[in-house]
């Protein structure tokens, strides 16, 4: 179903990402703050309790490609993102991407990310 009405070029529900030196538009984003659970059980084999560090901050995005042939993101590239933070910025790691695909005019590319806790968060300018 087309808008009523959009002032602006981007959809809704997207924010722009700049990977490497490309910006796409990023849509359905699914960042994803796990955590590591370990179970402990007593002498019965009973759950008697459990401990919990923080995971691996992963996650997922659909990128539009602007044309055809705007070069679509690797593994192992990066882009720096605030989605948990509104006042820091964290580093994410491209794991895969999927092959384009074409929904009417727009060439899309499906990604998945993981945080590398080893860079320090950056303040948003």
């Amino acid at each position: 179903m087309p808008d009523l009405y959009n002032s602006g070029t981007i959809g809704h529900g997207s924010m722009v990402l700049t990977i490497e030196t490309v910006a796409y538009i990023a849509e359905n984003i699914t960042p994803n703050d796990a955590a590591n659970r370990t179970d402990r059980n007593d002498e019965k084999g009973n759950h008697s309790g459990f401990v919990m560090t923080q995971g691996p901050v992963t996650g997922s995005a659909t990128l539009q490609l602007e044309t055809a042939s705007t070069a679509i993101p690797e593994k192992g590239d990066t882009f720096k993102a605030d989605f948990f933070r509104k006042d820091t910025e964290a580093t994410y790691i491209i794991e895969s991407v999927s092959p384009a695909f074409a929904q009417g005019e727009t060439h899309k590319v499906s990604i998945t990310f993981v945080k590398d806790p080893a860079i320090a968060e950056t303040p948003v300018a």
